[in-house]
């Protein structure tokens, strides 16, 4: 297709090769955006091609004799300016004005009957709304927000916004355009899917689908989306629905209470640790859980350069969680880079350090294997430490849960104040309500955390060694690990396993 400033000579050259049987092309105008000289067998005319969000409008001007080349210029210009300025689409009433305007036909608002002057017409309506070939699909809109969530946030969380936004409740919507969804019939849709039992996961689609269409009306969004109003903003969380009980049917499944691991537990849980029973990785997870009661992904994810000798304290360390692995820290974190700073036990630091010494890679706890083959993780799934503590004898308790354990029984036991456990369970490490905190001090309040972790990891080391002797042998213990881990995969142990067993 070549490309050519149009001339005269041009115009004289097309019309010599627009004969019966001559193979059809096409000559872009470089100086008019959009402007097409089509060559066919059939004659030479104008014609006007503009790309928007991915998709082509093309529109006939015209026979080459019917417009000069600077009229066919001016035309095409209006034509695309016409999308620019989101101002409509040009379609052939546009070009009829286009005609009149330029002296090539009567003016659109004129009839004429047969034998009678021009009479005037009734004045058209002017055009209104969004043509739906300016707007994104959902699909495509759908497509464009999981790539920015992919680029901001976790792995996980892109992954679950896209199982929400293209849910089967939400099939019939996937080729309509965004801007002719409106919030009555995402409502409706929603409502299904508590109406069907799911409740829960209607209350989810009713959080994603408000963030994800406040995601298109952003500046610089909505440009393409053209969503420049709070669309779903109505939208409503559906209420529960009372399920009739019938007699013989199968109980509802119940979801999973949130535990609160006492002390014995906890203490049992290290005694496994340390047992030997345990793969290196696990063992040392494990530790760093109790006794920092970080977030699971947070420790899954952990760096070696994250963690240093305490300078403050000797044998003592400190582990400095980025903000990027902490769920809710602010973007002044992000920017500034502030890390959340926790004191590690001197038992611990032992630990840890023998295994930031034994590494070479960047993360503490590398990927055990690639996923499916298809993509490199770089650190431990936090799936993979959450089923281990499944498999583990005589443990309820998950990652998350020792969280819960030193909120409940730090208060309890060790009077501690809600505020200094803050200091190091939050996120913002209790700065959130502090404006000079936050912005004017690099103080990590070691020296108030230190204290609080110490006698909490006292308490855990009177338990564990309790727990310890109670321990069945260590083979018992990998067999009970291995027969758990495959009878969640609904595989059988092999038979010396078994056996043993």
């Amino acid at each position: 297709m070549p490309r050519l400033d149009l001339n005269i000579g041009h115009v004289r050259d097309a019309k010599k090769a627009a004969v019966p049987g001559a193979k059809a092309y096409d000559i872009i105008d470089t100086r008019a955006r959009g402007l097409l000289l089509r060559v066919g067998p059939r004659g030479c005319r104008w014609a006007w091609k503009h790309e928007f969000n991915h998709r082509t409008r093309r529109m006939d001007l015209g026979d080459v004799d019917e417009w000069s080349i600077e009229d066919a210029r001016t035309i095409a210009g209006e034509a695309t300016k016409l999308i620019r300025e989101r101002k409509g689409l040009p379609d052939a009433a546009w070009l009829a004005a286009q005609r009149a305007r330029f002296g090539k036909a009567p003016p659109p608002d004129w009839t004429v009957g047969l034998g009678q002057p021009f009479v005037p017409s009734p004045e058209p309506k002017p055009w209104k709304g969004t043509p739906d070939f300016m707007a994104w699909t959902y699909r495509d809109a759908v497509d464009r927000y999981i790539a920015h969530v992919t680029a901001t946030k976790k792995r996980a969380t892109a992954a679950d916004y896209r199982k929400t936004l293209t849910n089967p409740a939400f099939t019939h919507f996937m080729k309509l355009p965004v801007t002719r969804i409106t919030v009555d019939e995402m409502q409706k849709a929603i409502n299904a899917v508590a109406k069907a039992g799911h409740h829960a996961s209607a209350v989810g689609m009713t959080v994603k689908q408000r963030t994800f269409w406040k995601w298109l009306g952003r500046p610089g969004v909505c440009e393409g989306s053209m969503i420049t109003t709070a669309v779903m903003a109505r939208l409503h969380k559906p209420e529960r629905v009372k399920v009739p009980v019938v007699p013989g049917a199968p109980p509802v499944p119940k979801k999973r209470k949130k535990h609160f691991p006492l002390m014995p537990e906890l203490g049992r849980l290290v005694a496994l640790a340390r047992s030997g029973a345990l793969e290196p990785a696990f063992d040392v997870a494990i530790l760093l859980l109790v006794a920092a009661a970080q977030r699971n992904h947070a420790v899954c994810s952990a760096a070696r350069e994250d963690f240093a000798d305490c300078d403050e304290e000797p044998g003592w360390g400190v582990w400095r969680v980025p903000p990027l692995h902490r769920k809710g820290a602010s973007e002044e974190d992000e920017v500034e880079e502030r890390t959340h700073a926790v004191p590690i036990p001197p038992a611990v630091w032992a630990v840890v350090k023998d295994r930031i010494d034994s590494l070479d890679g960047h993360f503490l706890f590398p990927a055990f294997r690639t996923w499916r083959g298809k993509m490199l993780v770089g650190h431990m799934h936090e799936n993979t430490l959450s089923h281990h503590f499944a498999a583990m004898p005589d443990i309820i308790a998950r990652p998350h849960d020792l969280r819960r354990a030193l909120r409940s029984q730090g208060r309890k036991l060790l009077k501690v104040t809600p505020k200094e456990i803050s200091l190091i369970l939050d996120h913002a490490e209790g700065k959130a309500g502090s404006v000079t905190e936050k912005h004017y001090s690099d103080d990590e309040l070691l020296d108030v955390k230190r204290p609080i972790l110490e006698r909490w990891w006292e308490m855990v080391e009177r338990h564990a060694e309790a727990s310890a002797p109670t321990l069945p042998p260590v083979e018992e213990i990998r067999i009970h690990i291995t027969a758990a881990k495959l009878h969640r995969k609904n595989r059988k142990p092999k038979a010396s396993a078994a056996a043993a067993a």
